[in-house]
């Protein structure tokens, strides 16, 4: 297992190079809408947003997928139902921490949600709310209207 690095230490490297992170863009059962939530900490705060984050050394991409689900959602994802592994590179002027800006380059996947696995979600303290919103919300932000149509 990875030692997981300290606050000062993430923040330090955060400071100097972009972040390795994961995204999965949660589908309904027929494709026309996500399932969004709203992020309680920067970057993206009070944003609605895909559920992600930093890779661990030493973990695939689908690994990494599985286990942010479990520690965000509280759901155990279908490592096989994972689809169309995409890249995005973002940008954001803030970060969790003062006067650090948010650079991530970031592996997502598609994930087709049933409403069994809907129905199981648990917030954890990142997020306060979850929404579906129709893939060509003209709200959603545009680093999700980037991913949602490379996965369609």
């Amino acid at each position: 297992m990875t030692r997981k690095l300290t606050t000062e230490e993430y923040m330090s490297y955060m400071d100097k190079t972009p972040v390795a992170c994961i995204d999965i863009v949660l589908f309904n059962e027929d494709r026309t809408q996500v399932l969004l939530f709203k992020r309680t900490n920067e970057p993206a705060q009070g944003i609605y947003y895909t559920p992600g984050g930093c890779i661990q050394k030493g973990e695939t991409f689908a690994e990494a997928a599985v286990r942010k689900m479990e520690q965000e959602l509280g759901i155990t994802l279908d490592a096989g139902k994972l689809n169309n592994p995409q890249v995005i590179e973002e940008l954001w002027p803030n970060s969790a921490f003062p006067n650090i800006s948010y650079h991530a380059i970031t592996v997502f996947f598609g994930y087709t949600l049933t409403e069994r696995e809907a129905a199981t979600i648990t917030l954890d303290p990142q997020h306060n709310a979850r929404q579906w919103f129709a893939v060509d919300d003209a709200s959603i932000h545009p680093y999700l209207k980037q991913r949602i149509r490379a996965l369609q």
